[in-house]
């Protein structure tokens, strides 16, 4: 891959508790950081098997640090990436479909998550887990747009900026607000750790979950985004959540008590909000991303190092 001077883990990088969750990650920046906020750098270390000469091997050696017989990766990772899992209380989970363009988990459910956007935010992942989370789920309601209060946690200058694209491409929709509302919402509190070394100083920041993705080596720190929205208001179209990154994706809402379902591959009912404003409510069968599972591990109660595991087994059988 391309000279980029980046994240790499090593051993005692990362800590995994007793219910098998990763429960503490340090994070070293090296000095004049390159960091992901283009389309190749992301692709040259999403695909990077460092020292391993193949895919397989790399599978083989994930496996082995996550049962314990190893304790070293071989290739760097991307950062920061993270977002924020919305939830409607304890009952729904709400995600995006990924497309069949998409440049990883095509045809996927996904929270509301990307990567860093400036240098600023290698040593602040929290702003990328609110601008990201922010940034791609909106909400339409008799002609206004409102996007979750925690938007005002931004930098002036990036909360400017997020609400113009959010109003821009709510056009997209045939919405033409002229200022940006706030929902009310509630953020999780976090037990997982991170801890960032740099030249010149070293911070730690406290996040719901923290995930690992073998395939992409990505590390994700995620929040918890609890909106007061009322299920019944958004099947009968009052209000219309919709992609405010302005990808046209739909919104596809799971009933909590069906994730076990959507984890395992298996059939499951989810309320459907189509980029035209179709709702409907069917059986599907998308999966859902690693950062997805993650975010609502809460809830269907599989593991981190669980769900590695079974990620690594899925990516090996389709190398096969």
């Amino acid at each position: 891959m391309a000279n980029f001077d980046i994240i790499k883990l090593y051993d005692g990088d990362f800590s995994i508790n007793g219910n098998g969750d990763i429960s503490k990650i340090m994070v070293y920046i090296p000095e004049n950081p390159d960091h992901v906020t283009t389309k190749e750098a992301r692709k040259a270390i999403e695909s990077d098997l460092g020292h391993y000469k193949t895919p397989e091997e790399k599978i083989r050696a994930w496996r082995s640090i996550f049962n314990g017989d190893a304790n070293a990766f071989g290739h760097p990772f991307r950062w920061p990436a993270g977002g924020l899992g919305y939830s409607i209380g304890d009952d729904y989970a709400i995600f995006l479909l990924r497309d069949e363009g998409a440049p990883t988990y095509p045809n996927h459910l996904t929270v509301a998550s990307g990567l860093g956007k400036d240098q600023k935010e290698i040593y602040n992942p929290y702003e990328t887990i609110i601008r990201e989370g922010v940034e791609e789920i909106a909400f339409a309601k008799e002609g206004k747009i409102y996007s979750p209060a925690v938007i005002n946690h931004l930098p002036d200058e990036k909360k400017e900026s997020l609400t113009k694209k959010i109003l821009e491409n709510a056009k997209k929709y045939d919405i033409y607000a002229s200022k940006l509302e706030n929902i009310g919402s509630e953020l999780a509190v976090g037990d997982k750790k991170i801890d960032i070394s740099y030249d010149g100083g070293k911070k730690e920041i406290y996040v719901p979950f923290i995930n690992l993705d073998p395939r992409t080596n990505g590390i994700d720190s995620l929040g918890i985004l609890n909106v007061y929205v009322d299920i019944n208001d958004i099947k009968s179209k009052k209000i219309r959540p919709i992609d405010s990154e302005g990808f046209g994706r739909d919104i596809v809402i799971v009933p909590t008590n069906v994730l076990k379902d959507a984890i395992e591959g298996l059939p499951y009912k989810a309320i459907i909000v189509h980029s035209d404003g179709k709702v409907e409510e069917k059986d599907v069968m998308y999966p859902l991303t690693p950062t997805a599972v993650t975010a609502t591990q809460d809830i269907h109660g599989l593991s981190g190092k669980d769900q590695i595991l079974r990620e690594l087994d899925k990516w090996e059988k389709e190398l096969a």
